[in-house]
Parts: structure tokens; C-alpha cells; sequence
């Protein structure tokens, strides 16, 4: 698949937009940096991002729709990423791929948060700062769950995170999303495999819960794999792994972890992130206790305990 030349037009529904260059690619899809030709008054920016994706079957056609129905439902939160408009294209007999779909969303201007963290390998982020981002995830993460039916999201790492011009961190990628009525149509008997592989094309190993991990298990599938990622993408904010990077699906299984002892945060951050990690989906905090506690602990640290203390209504030392 051949990238798209600068200076190129292309339409995307009624907008047309300029390359300005290419950005990235992944799978069957190329991304680029666009100039919006004319501006619209629905969308305040020049500038913004172009979603390339060519296709071969209707499978992945269905997919894609997901994707943009899911972007379409969730755009106007301030922490996640804008859906401007979209395109599906039928291509002629002899051409490789049968479809092709277009995206517009925003420009996330201020960068990768991934790249964010690589450029201070030697100055890593104070726990401020690190609470300042996930607080941001979590209100997005939020506003997915707070849909009717709830949206989950799948994926949740650190490298689908943005940061706009202003410095907001905002979420992307919602090719994995789905909501848990979908997945329930899944989650019947004689469905197991059929389930087995569909956590596997569409989250990330290190990432998993329990839960998706070993689905022979029938332990209830809920928003609370999204916490349980959160807490992975936390963990590798602050130490930039995950915890669970080798004998991954035994020690997710077992939750076996440690904390690194370099670089120093409070026993709070790394107290959160234990309270998140639990085996039992109903020892896990949801997305709306967890957002709470984020900003209570962003306005004034905790004051040390002399006794075991409940954190989000179970004991921790």
C-alpha cells in the first residue's frame, strides 16, 4: 500500500483535506498530518489527522464501521479524541483490497505521550505529573462506561495516548472497542474459542486481565477489564514497563508483581495501583471510584495511616 504524496487532495465525505506528510502506519493503514482545505465552521482546527485503512473482506469492513460508530458516539469529551467525519470507499475489480476507509479526527499537536516518556528517560515524571495524565484516562475512560449500553475499550495502553496543543492527554484508537452486550453474544456455550480469539486479535497481552486470559475460567467478562488496564497503564507511567512482561499469562493469572524500587514514588501511588490489580473483577474499583480517588489524591497526598485504612471500601496496610 503505497503512501499518500504531500500536496494531494482527498475527500472525506463533504471535507476536502491536503497531506501535508505521512505520520505513521500499522496493519492495512497509513496516517497523515492534513490541511483542511476550506475551513469549517464545525471544526476549529486547520489542521488534523487523516486514518487510511484499506480492506479485503467484509469482516474487516464491519469492524472499521465499529470503529467510527464508536468515535461518532464519543466525540465532544474533552479527553478523548474528535471524530470530524468519514468515508467508505467500494474500489474497482483488480485492485488488491476491496474497500477503503477514510477517518478525520483531531490533531493530537502536542505528541505521543509514549514519545513523552522516551524523551525523559533521564528525568522520569514526577508523580504529579503522572497523576495529572491518568486522571485525564480515566475521564475518558468515564464517559465510555457512562454510555448507553456501556462502550469498553479494549486497549487501553500508554501508546494510545495523545496530548493536544493545550496540554490536555486525550485517548484514541477505538478499533478494539465494543460494547459488553456484543461481547455477551459471544459468551455462551460452544462460544468459548470464538471469544478466545477475539481477545486475542483485539487487546494486548501485557495488558489483559485475568479474565481474558484464561476464558475456560468463565469468569465475568465486565467495564472492569478496563480498570484492570488502567492499572497496567499506570504501573508503566510510573516505570515505563508493565508488570507483567515475562511469564506474562502465568504471573497475570497469579497476579505476581513487584514494584521496582528506582525511581521513588509514595507508597499512595503504588497502594492505588495494588487496589486495581485484583484478581476478582468485584475486588476492583470501577472507573467512577477510581477517577475520585485520583483527584483526591492530585489536591493533597493522603495522610500516613498508623493502621490498615480501606481503599475504595477494602483494607490495605
Amino acid at each position: 500500500m503505497l503512501a499518500l504524496p504531500a500536496g494531494k487532495v482527498v475527500q472525506v465525505d463533504d471535507i476536502s483535506v491536503v497531506i501535508v506528510r505521512f505520520l505513521a502506519e500499522g496493519g492495512f493503514s497509513h496516517v497523515y498530518l492534513v490541511d483542511l482545505e476550506i475551513e469549517d465552521q464545525n471544526i476549529k482546527t486547520r489542521q488534523a489527522v487523516l486514518k487510511q485503512i484499506h480492506l479485503k473482506d467484509a469482516l474487516a469492513l464491519e469492524k472499521a464501521k465499529n470503529e467510527i460508530d464508536v468515535m461518532k458516539q464519543l466525540t465532544g469529551h474533552k479527553n478523548i479524541i474528535e471524530y470530524f467525519a468519514s468515508q467508505i470507499i467500494e474500489l474497482e475489480d483488480g485492485n488488491p483490497y476491496n474497500y477503503e476507509v477514510l477517518i478525520l479526527m483531531e490533531y493530537g499537536s502536542g505528541g505521543e505521550v509514549v514519545d513523552m516518556m522516551n524523551k525523559r528517560m533521564n528525568n522520569r515524571m514526577k508523580e504529579h505529573e503522572i497523576l495529572d495524565i491518568f486522571a485525564d484516562v480515566c475521564e475518558a475512560v468515564l464517559w465510555m462506561h457512562s454510555s448507553k449500553p456501556p462502550i469498553l475499550h479494549r486497549d487501553l495502553k500508554v501508546e494510545n495516548l495523545l496530548v493536544s496543543e493545550q496540554g490536555v492527554y486525550k485517548l484514541c484508537d477505538f478499533g478494539s472497542a465494543t460494547t459488553l452486550s456484543s461481547l455477551d453474544s459471544i459468551i455462551v456455550e460452544g462460544k468459548i474459542e470464538a471469544l478466545a480469539e477475539d481477545i486475542n486479535r483485539q487487546t494486548t497481552l501485557q495488558y489483559r486481565a485475568p479474565e481474558l486470559v484464561d476464558v475456560s475460567r468463565r469468569m465475568l467478562i465486565s467495564e472492569k477489564i478496563d480498570v484492570w488496564a488502567l492499572g497496567i497503564l499506570l504501573y508503566k507511567l510510573c516505570y515505563y514497563i508493565t508488570p507483567f512482561e515475562e511469564n506474562s499469562e502465568a504471573n497475570i493469572l497469579q497476579v505476581s508483581y513487584t514494584f521496582p524500587k528506582i525511581p521513588h514514588y509514595s507508597p499512595y501511588l503504588q497502594q492505588l495501583i495494588s487496589s486495581i490489580l485484583r484478581a476478582n473483577p468485584d475486588d476492583r474499583p470501577n472507573v467512577e471510584q477510581l477517577k475520585k480517588r485520583v483527584d483526591e489524591m492530585r489536591i493533597s497526598p493522603p495522610v500516613p495511616a498508623k493502621k490498615k485504612r480501606k481503599f475504595f471500601g477494602f483494607s490495605w496496610s
